[in-house]
């Protein structure tokens, strides 16, 4: 299920978003619909088994979904934000490994993400007492055969990663480790407080002033 919002008079250029993991497109597709009336197209899809999509979601699954919108969206377009969010992150990481017209991505943004499924899966059996002896098990259970690797992390187009310091469903350190690891052009917006893959619902002008300040200076 692909949704494709354009602006009226000329286009800036075109999001690609991968929405994160709860509800569906109709939910996230606001989170970023603002920028359609900053001038720029927005993209966005449901993964396999997510909404009216059909098929059941798993790790495989969405990396697939994720190469064929990329290359459906870079395709036909020569300036492309592409943002992950939250759960969209890792499968945006993933996918932009495999994709042609990679020359085409002009900006990379990860918002409150992560880029390791067993160590997401340990975490959260760490963070209970009921299920904090199994946190092994994260590892046994998840495999990171669709998480990202030195593809991407060599990546050169700029990276703007965009994290809560206390965020209650993805921990801060992930967002950090991601910042660590990247080798291109990047820059860190750090939230305060425990909101998770918020800063855009929260309508305040100045954020999204800085966004666009950011992506018109790249």
């Amino acid at each position: 299920m692909l949704w494709h919002f354009k602006p009226q008079g000329k286009v800036k250029g075109r999001v690609l978003y991968f929405h994160g993991n709860a509800q569906n497109i109709s939910t996230h597709a606001h989170y970023l619909y603002w920028l359609v009336e900053e001038g720029f197209e927005l993209l966005t899809f449901d993964y396999s088994g997510y909404g009216f999509s059909t098929g059941e979601p798993s790790p495989e699954k969405t990396y697939l979904d994720g190469v064929s919108f990329l290359q459906y969206g870079l395709a036909k377009s020569k300036k492309n934000i592409v943002y992950g969010q939250s759960l969209g992150g890792i499968i945006l990481m993933k996918s932009l490994e495999e994709i042609e017209h990679k020359d085409r991505v002009n900006m990379i943004i990860l918002d409150s993400t992560f880029d390791s499924y067993e160590d997401i899966a340990a975490d959260k059996l760490k963070s209970t007492y009921l299920t904090y002896l199994l946190f092994p098990l994260g590892h046994v259970l998840m495999s990171d055969r669709y998480a990202p690797g030195d593809k991407f992390w060599n990546y050169r187009a700029p990276l703007l990663s965009i994290h809560f310091d206390q965020d209650r469903i993805v921990p801060f350190k992930f967002g950090e480790r991601i910042f660590q690891k990247y080798q291109g052009p990047k820059n860190f917006w750090i939230g305060s407080g425990d909101k998770h893959a918020s800063i855009f619902y929260q309508k305040v002008p100045k954020y999204r002033q800085a966004l666009l300040d950011f992506i018109q200076s790249h």
